[in-house]
């Protein structure tokens, strides 16, 4: 089940969505797709989640950006069909404006699905 983010309110308790799904069918302008979805605006980004399905063919790599900084969020995330990976952001503050995926290469079968984990942190 892909979720959304629910409350940004809480401090100190760590928060995953989905940010979005990249596939063959997705509408991509030079192997991007942007996603009309801002992440939580006043938290920081622990970290990216790429999960490509066993059946993924294609992309060998990921980038996440924020729509105006390509690789604002994560850079070059390894792909490998089948299996999880966690890129740490370091706790980026997250700005407003949509999210962007890009793959290094089109993909002809399968999907990946992002994920973000952000944190309230007020000091």
């Amino acid at each position: 089940m892909n979720v959304d983010f629910f409350d940004t309110g809480t401090c100190g308790i760590a928060l995953t969505g989905h940010i979005g799904t990249v596939n063959k069918d997705s509408k991509a302008n030079e192997k991007a797709v942007v996603f009309e979805k801002a992440l939580p605006v006043g938290t920081k980004l622990v970290s990216v989640l790429a999960i490509p399905t066993e059946d993924m063919k294609g992309a060998t790599k990921v980038t996440v950006g924020n729509g105006s900084t390509e690789d604002a969020y994560a850079k070059d995330v390894a792909l490998t069909a089948g299996k999880a990976v966690v890129s740490d952001a370091g706790y980026k503050d997250i700005t407003s404006g949509t999210v962007q995926i890009k793959v290094d290469e089109a993909i002809s079968a399968g999907a990946v699905d992002v994920f973000a984990t952000v944190i309230r942190l007020d000091v």
